[in-house]
């Protein structure tokens, strides 16, 4: 009965917190990219006028946006954090039985649960829409599948079945499709040319009507081009360990101890090297997994990358200490070392959450924005004026139809923000190295003469209130909406291209 009431409520808290927000947690623009096309497919609403567009032109696979639009999460935001609710507690179903196939006993697997539920990276994507929660779903079942002694034809296909959608969840999905094939080889279970093509045409369907994955691998080779390859490697490997530190907490936060990201992961190769060893396709898949993020050039993505890897650390953590136990100590003690280490990991970032929840700001018209990424940043001084700055942009986009005809196009830095809140047409700027005549010549050519700045930046734009400054004698400030705790930054402006032949 305690074990009941304990898995009732860890899926009570995974529903809530994930399922609860009605908007987008942050502005990175890729929630709002699924949102969109989820939203262009969903057979139960009329989709916005933008949202053809984007899911037209969208690089990223598209089963997780598909999932939302059947199940109705293209209904409307709030819609979409209940329908990637149930897919986390899906991941976390499937977690159970890869963490039981793995031998761990009932009552650590549920605390490994609760521990993982609790952990910053979890409870940081649990907010976003985005698709890393189904992949995770897809391969913790695909590895429990895998595990379990004796696989059967049936379920090998399932197995695959798994992996192929895996790779229509996420490009990283490749390496999935890999270390299958190689289990495969390596295993040859009855069955294992079926399971093998089925696995595989995912992948290939993929790239024959979807070009994403070309697209991501000609711009990785221009970046790789642009830095040199060991350079580029190296970079990427310097900004591993402080994405994996901050997959548990934050290094300048007290109470966090830096090294306890470190000894769980070595903790967790004895059980990975045996795996190897033993031909188990979940540590193969691991072992892909890390290579492919090790040569990602995205390194701004390695926190989020590591929530899908973070159930097998503590997987194999806890199965190498059961392994190492001394046979005359009590064997229901073995894994209480690494659910210890875990617990003093999370605990200053899980406290903070707690005390955040439980003082909420004292505008009650923040309390919609609550579920952000960016209340949750332990820096006040950062978490409040951000908080504060998304509301007013949320607000000033809602603005934006009252102020602007409904065939209206928008340029914006994040354009599938400005069109997931407004529901207007909207599109990017020129690249931003362009000169700035090179850029008023081909913003005044195009029939896009609407611009949303922001007071942000971004990896393509890397200055604020792009592009304010450099287009200010050609622009008309149509609106000014403010920031409520920066009176002297407003928060964004809206403004026209003037007619800039001479």
């Amino acid at each position: 009965m305690p074990l009941v009431l304990g898995a009732l409520t860890l899926a009570v808290f995974t529903l809530w917190w994930a399922g609860s927000g009605t908007l987008l947690a942050d502005f990175g623009g890729d929630n709002a990219v699924y949102w969109l096309t989820a939203n262009h497919y969903s057979p139960w609403s009329t989709a916005t006028p933008p949202a053809a567009d984007f899911a037209a032109h969208s690089v990223y696979p598209p089963l997780y946006p598909w999932v939302m639009a059947l199940t109705g999460g293209g209904v409307s935001i709030a819609a979409a954090h209940r329908v990637t609710a149930f897919i986390v507690l899906l991941a976390g179903l499937a977690g159970w039985h890869w963490l039981r196939a793995l031998g761990l006993p009932r009552t650590a697997t549920l605390l490994a649960l609760a521990l993982l539920a609790a952990t910053r990276i979890v409870l940081l994507e649990g907010l976003e829409l985005h698709s890393e929660h189904l992949y995770l779903a897809l391969w913790l079942a695909a590895a429990a599948l895998c595990a379990a002694p004796g696989i059967t034809p049936t379920r090998l296909l399932a197995a695959a079945l798994l992996v192929g959608a895996a790779c229509l969840t996420r490009s990283f999905g490749l390496t999935l499709v890999a270390s299958f094939l190689w289990w495969l080889l390596l295993m040859r279970p009855r069955g294992a040319w079926p399971a093998a093509l089925l696995a595989v045409a995912p992948l290939v369907l993929q790239n024959l009507l979807h070009q994403g994955n070309t697209r991501y691998l000609t711009e990785m080779l221009a970046l790789y081009e642009a830095a040199g390859p060991v350079a580029r490697l190296m970079l990427n490997l310097e900004r591993l360990w402080p994405a994996w530190q901050g997959t548990f907490g934050v290094v300048s936060q007290p109470g966090f101890l830096s090294g306890l990201p470190l000894i769980l992961l070595l903790a967790a190769l004895p059980a990975l090297v045996r795996g190897l060893r033993t031909k188990r396709f979940d540590a193969w898949s691991v072992l892909a997994y890390t290579l492919l993020m090790a040569a990602w050039p995205y390194p701004a993505e390695y926190e989020r990358m590591c929530y899908p890897l973070l159930p097998f650390v503590l997987g194999f953590a806890l199965a190498s200490t059961r392994a190492l136990w001394p046979t005359r100590l009590d064997a229901r003690l073995a894994f209480a070392p690494v659910l210890a280490l875990w617990l003093a990991a999370i605990a200053p970032f899980a406290a903070l959450v707690g005390s955040r929840l439980a003082t909420p700001p004292a505008d009650p018209a923040l309390a919609p924005y609550l579920r952000s990424s960016a209340w949750f940043d332990p820096d006040p001084t950062t978490a409040f004026p951000t908080l504060a700055y998304q509301r007013a942009v949320s607000e000033a986009l809602r603005d934006l139809p009252k102020r602007l005809p409904a065939d209206a196009c928008v340029r914006a830095i994040k354009p599938s923000i400005v069109a997931a809140l407004s529901g207007l047409a909207a599109t990017g700027f020129p690249p931003y190295r362009q000169s700035t005549e090179a850029t008023r010549d081909a913003l005044a050519a195009g029939s896009c003469r609407y611009f949303f700045i922001m007071m942000a930046a971004s990896p393509s734009f890397p200055e604020y209130y792009y592009p304010l400054k450099r287009l200010e004698p050609w622009l008309e400030i149509l609106a000014v909406y403010p920031n409520p705790l920066r009176a002297d930054r407003p928060a964004a402006l809206l403004a026209r291209l003037r007619d800039t032949r001479p």
